[in-house]
């Protein structure tokens, strides 16, 4: 370290930066620079405006690429259904069986067929899955997909295919989350229209008119009939048709109260 450098620090450091610049100056007169070391930095390989994009990139290019990202990130869904697939792609969704492993659930079985619930489980081979890929797909049972992997390989082909295997992936999920949480089975044809209604909305975030146009027609060659939302026990029942609704705020409720009467 040359004197210049030391005097410019100097007078401004601390006793103990003092002592560190010392231990710093001593370990640098080791260091040998060697001329035919490749240059790693970005701004000598590229000659392009630094960025943190492109230090990412170099600090973990010597990482395998996940052939399955493309196709998990690259479609038309939205960016919370894209991190499920990829949250479910490293088995790191928050199944019975992992909540189990982590004591946050009394069992790992799945609560519509005992059977232990994982990922591959709860999206591809319960039952209640299986009767809404069957219904996109009859000749899903002869595919043999039984894991993550096979799903993406055999049937994201393409972006528009990724779409869709995301929407009933997604809805699946939602499914399984209405028994679990909420006590509402969902019907097949209730989940069939929803998974349809998505793919139909994702279509708009298509960018080129080919795409979209194949999502419509996958859609209209798949359309359940007409169902209803099925009830849900968090909700309260609509009321009679002859009931008049009187639109009430905080301040009208509670004259009525000091009145000595009931608020509505």
């Amino acid at each position: 370290m040359t004197s210049d450098f030391r005097g410019t620090l100097g007078p401004r450091l601390s006793q103990a930066a003092e002592a560190d610049l010392r231990v710093l100056a001593n370990e640098l007169t080791m260091v040998v620079l060697r001329n035919d070391a490749p240059d790693a930095r970005f701004s000598r390989l590229a000659n392009t405006k630094l960025s943190n994009k492109g230090f990412y990139s170099i600090s973990f290019r010597h990482l395998q690429i996940d052939d399955v990202a493309d196709k998990v990130w690259r479609t038309a869904a939205p960016l919370k259904c894209k991190i499920f697939c990829w949250l479910a792609r490293k088995k790191r969704l928050p199944t019975n069986e992992r909540r189990f492993q982590h004591h946050l659930a009394p069992s790992a079985a799945c609560m519509s067929c005992n059977h232990d619930e994982d990922t591959d489980h709860l999206l591809l081979l319960c039952p209640w899955a299986l009767e809404v890929w069957t219904f996109f797909y009859s000749d899903y049972a002869t595919r043999g997909v039984s894991r993550m992997s096979d799903l993406w390989t055999s049937m994201c082909r393409s972006f528009e295919e990724a779409t869709i295997t995301t929407a009933i992936l997604w809805n699946v999920w939602k499914r399984r989350n209405a028994r679990t949480f909420n006590g509402v089975d969902e019907d097949l044809a209730f989940v069939s229209r929803r998974c349809i209604e998505d793919i139909r909305l994702w279509a708009h975030r298509c960018t080129t008119p080919s795409s979209s146009s194949a999502l419509n027609n996958w859609c209209n060659g798949s359309d359940p009939p007409e169902v209803n939302m099925p009830p849900s026990p968090l909700l309260s029942p609509p009321p009679p048709p002859s009931t008049v609704m009187i639109p009430c705020t905080l301040g009208f409720i509670y004259k009525v109260v000091q009145a000595g009467a009931s608020p509505p």
